[in-house]
């Protein structure tokens, strides 16, 4: 990996001001090639911004916790080598909210080789298994598989982004009512580890400050249907789906030719699920940001 970073304390949500800035890392995880990001993160108050990512076969950024704001950071060939990964990784808890990722580009999540597995889903941004309460907004997402993957969690705001030439730029689901039900039980198994999200709100004592102050949508959340994606928000977002030429030089090993699209879910079931999907729009600039 690249740089490794760990600090402040997620009971009392006590800020580590750890910071990582202005780094060029780049042809990581050359030995072991999955799961060695450029940056590992765990904790609350860590701060990365304006560094550059690069030439990575799996994830670039990759942790957890709470707090944590990532910034004005460049993202590039990444996820080339694996499917089902994303460039940003962040996954399963109900309780690690207040994080935000903004001013960020990412450019080129694709893979270059050819995969075993049938289906191909490289990510830029990937808040997975009902991961809540991200803030994603003011970020650049170019050419790539898949923009925003929203694998079924809470509270979410994925806003104010521009989506140029990915296959998919957004997508959202509702596995905590499907094949991970079982994960929002509050009766869940403690033996399941992070599959049991009642586990981790209980070792934060999430009904009593600081938690019950800071997220006060976690007090009651098992009254408020656990399990459905509730609350995300998807709004004042701009794509451009014809812009293939200026990222013709960057495809390769693709069989196939895929049809752009913005959201993958009729907004009708995004209301069922009690979120909201609301003015996103087509606008090309003229222009697009590499390096």
């Amino acid at each position: 990996y690249g740089i490794q970073i760990s600090g402040g304390k997620i009971r009392t949500l006590q800020p580590s001001r750890l910071r990582v800035v202005k780094n060029d890392i780049y042809d990581f995880s050359r030995i072991r090639r999955t799961y060695q990001g450029a940056v590992m993160f765990n904790g609350v108050g860590i701060y990365v911004a304006n560094n550059t990512i690069t030439k990575g076969p799996h994830t670039g950024i990759i942790g957890s916790g709470a707090n944590n704001l990532f910034e004005h950071n460049f993202i590039s060939r990444i996820s080339y080598e694996c499917t089902d990964t994303g460039a940003f990784y962040t996954g399963r808890s109900w309780a690690q909210r207040g994080n935000v990722a903004r001013f960020n580009t990412f450019d080129n999540v694709r893979n270059i080789e050819r995969l075993a597995q049938k289906g191909q889903r490289q990510i830029a941004f990937y808040i997975d298994d009902q991961m809540s309460g991200w803030d994603f907004y003011g970020n650049v997402i170019q050419n790539c598989n898949t923009g925003v993957f929203v694998g079924g969690g809470r509270d979410n705001k994925i806003h104010d982004n521009y989506f140029e030439s990915n296959d998919l730029d957004i997508h959202l689901d509702n596995r905590g009512m499907t094949w991970q039900k079982q994960f929002c039980l509050r009766d869940c198994d403690p033996s399941m580890g992070t599959k049991c999200f009642y586990t981790a709100l209980r070792e934060v004592n999430y009904t009593f400050p600081p938690y019950a102050i800071e997220f006060p949508e976690l007090v009651d959340i098992y009254s408020y249907h656990p399990g459905i994606p509730v609350g995300n928000i998807i709004e004042d977002n701009r794509y451009c789906h014809n812009a293939g030429e200026r990222f013709k030089t960057f495809v390769r090993a693709r069989d196939y030719v895929s049809q752009e699209q913005f959201f993958d879910v009729d907004s009708s079931i995004v209301s069922k699920w009690y979120s909201s999907l609301s003015n996103n729009r087509e606008y090309c600039r003229s222009s697009t940001i590499s390096r």
